[in-house]
């Protein structure tokens, strides 16, 4: 069996509860950034970071215990919970201001199945503390990009894939340089001159101690790397090929110093997740992903989306 499979992980979750070895967390109530109807996404307002919001306190008492169907169709709302920031073309504002994307569309599609309203909290500032205000119940389902981890499997559950992206690693030509024979991209990383830049608290931390254990890894903020690319302190940087691709389109001068290498045989699925306790709504939403017919490529969603990128 492959133990890397979210399947195994939800299949383990689901013995757990079965077994009541689960334990209630408590969490802090949802104030809400943006409600919208399913089938059209209108902004009623928009959540303010608070002092503590990067640290998601959960100390009071739970929004509710669990998250049956039943009891979000009888709320007549879906909560759903997404970085804050916008990373296109998952989840972003349009020149109207309003929500789009393919985050967007799948969230639309549960809810609209539901038949209930749409209430999207962005107030996460990073892609685990989204993880984390599902788990604890502060939201129904989290739809944000999200990659599987190992840890994040021990959180949440994790739906069939709705998107797969692969991983890339944008490198400096001058390291390029350096190859000799049948060097492989691991092979390149791991020179004792690398530095692989990756962004703190995503999954690509986890990916890259997996894949490139000798590299010297720097951890740092997404509106960061920009500079610390250009200012030398760090010479490589790992993500998805679709993120790496839209920082070199955006900053085109990027391209005479920097080379992306997309890994085809390390894919990067995208997932919806729900709360551990809630196998029957996770297995509802796989339903609905599964006959939602085959997913659009990078091209077409690039296509679809491009008056807004």
């Amino acid at each position: 069996m492959n133990f890397l499979n979210p399947l195994f992980y939800n299949i383990f979750g689901l013995l757990l509860l079965c077994s009541g070895g689960l334990l209630t967390h408590g969490h802090s109530a949802v104030s809400g950034s943006q409600t919208a109807t399913s089938g059209s996404l209108s902004t009623i307002s928009q959540k303010t970071d608070s002092p503590n919001s990067s640290k998601n306190n959960h100390n009071s008492a739970p929004l509710f215990e669990t998250l049956p169907i039943k009891a979000i169709i009888e709320r007549g709302e879906l909560i759903v919970a997404m970085h804050r920031d916008d990373h296109s073309p998952f989840h972003m504002q349009s020149k109207k201001g309003e929500l789009i994307g393919v985050d967007i569309e799948v969230a639309e599609k549960i809810a609209r199945a539901l038949n209930v309203k749409l209430r999207f909290d962005r107030s996460y500032k990073n892609f685990d503390a989204v993880v984390d205000a599902v788990s604890a119940g502060v939201a129904d389902i989290g739809i944000s990009k999200l990659s599987f981890t190992i840890n994040r499997s021990k959180k949440v559950i994790f739906s069939i894939p709705y998107f797969t992206l692969h991983k890339a690693v944008l490198i400096s030509r001058r390291v390029l340089s350096k190859i000799e024979g049948n060097m492989t991209i691991k092979d390149v990383v791991s020179l004792k001159d690398v530095k692989l830049g990756v962004i703190k608290e995503s999954s690509y931390v986890d990916f890259a101690k997996e894949m490139f254990p000798d590299t010297k890894l720097v951890e740092c903020l997404e509106e960061d790397r920009l500079k610390m690319l250009s200012s030398g302190e760090i010479n490589a940087f790992f993500r998805d090929n679709n993120d790496l691709g839209k920082l070199l389109r955006k900053n085109p001068d990027l391209n005479l110093f920097f080379a992306v290498y997309s890994i085809e045989e390390q894919v990067d699925p995208l997932y919806v997740v729900t709360g551990i306790k809630n196998s029957n709504l996770i297995g509802w939403i796989n339903a609905i992903l599964a006959n939602s017919g085959a997913a659009e490529s990078q091209k077409e969603i690039f296509t679809k989306y491009k008056d807004d990128l």
